[in-house]
């Protein structure tokens, strides 16, 4: 089923390919005729079936939003982007803040810029081109990067970025990675990696630690865990999260009683993993989530997924 004008362009359709026949030469310049007439027929059923919108639209933060409330200060309307030939582009607007939420006391805005195409598997990075274009997102109001201990130069690249602003930019986030290797956790092993993201990002103190696990039944990852809350309490660490682990592995990790600040997972409009246990555990005890994969699915199949919902169970992310 269609609406009336879609209905009308199949109509169209349908008699002009009914009133030729394609394989008599005689015919080829009344179909030529009506091949132009069927292009224009469906250039006007367009523009009615999809009327013009203006190219530049005052547009609020909370129409993003999936009901909560954005900080006050940035509940004002502004204009996102403009079409011209048609490449779209940002409108800045220094007087309006962009949206965030507030985490360990950090202002973070609801966008994070991810580094791992800076790892070097997508071929060579320029650093100096790089920090450039940082800078361009922090002035623009990006002022939070993801990035891990396993990216290549992503925490040189950022340390580099870092000491390029004003020692007081306090506004600047990097939230790094820890992804050690299945294995002994010995405290030592810990500590040496986390001092040498600290160096590399050129920070006292280590805005977040994202940790990652990929084996489960290798149990060391609570000693690590323990170590890294032990580093967070000794101040090089200002919040302690996770990222792809089960809503099992978070409630082994509360009830040793270390607080988590995030989990950062694949959730979006058809992955829907996180809402079966994860979502409500979080909200239970105050974890955010931060997400990837807005416009994709991270997982083995649509086949999958479909079960996954239906079973109302989590899938096993690698």
């Amino acid at each position: 089923m269609g609406t009336p004008k879609t209905t009308a362009a199949r109509k169209v359709f349908t008699t002009l390919l009914n009133s030729h026949n394609y394989s008599s030469p005689g015919r080829e310049l009344q179909f030529s005729i009506g091949a132009v007439a069927l292009v224009l027929v469906f250039i006007v059923v367009l523009g009615l079936a999809f009327p013009h919108q203006s190219a530049s639209q005052e547009v609020r933060p909370e129409d993003f939003d999936s009901g909560v409330p954005y900080p006050k200060e940035t509940d004002v309307p502004f204009t996102v982007a403009t079409l011209e030939n048609g490449r779209a582009e940002v409108i800045p607007e220094e007087s309006v803040a962009l949206p965030n939420f507030i985490m360990e006391g950090m202002t973070v805005p609801r966008i994070i810029i991810g580094m791992w195409q800076v790892s070097g598997a997508h071929g060579y990075i320029d650093r100096a081109k790089a920090v450039a274009e940082m800078n361009e997102y922090a002035e623009a109001g990006f002022t939070a990067f993801d990035m891990a201990d396993i990216y290549g130069p992503a925490e040189e690249i950022f340390g580099d970025f870092r000491r390029s602003r004003e020692e007081e930019d306090l506004a600047i986030l990097g939230f790094t990675k820890f992804v050690p290797r299945p294995g002994p956790m010995a405290r030592s092993l810990v500590e040496k990696s986390i001092e040498r993201s600290r160096l590399r990002m050129k920070v006292p103190t280590l805005d977040m630690v994202q940790f990652h696990w990929w084996d489960y039944s290798d149990h060391s990852y609570m000693h690590a865990m323990s170590t890294l809350a032990s580093l967070q309490a000794s101040g090089m660490i200002r919040a302690l999260s996770l990222t792809n682990f089960d809503t099992k592995r978070m409630k082994e990790f509360g009830d040793a009683g270390i607080k988590l600040a995030s989990n950062q997972v694949s959730y979006s409009l058809i992955d829907w993993r996180p809402e079966s246990h994860m979502v409500p555990y979080c909200i239970e005890r105050g974890i955010h989530l931060l997400t990837y994969g807005a416009k994709a699915v991270r997982c083995a199949g649509p086949e999958e997924v479909g079960a996954c919902r239906r079973e109302g169970r989590e899938m096993r992310r690698p």
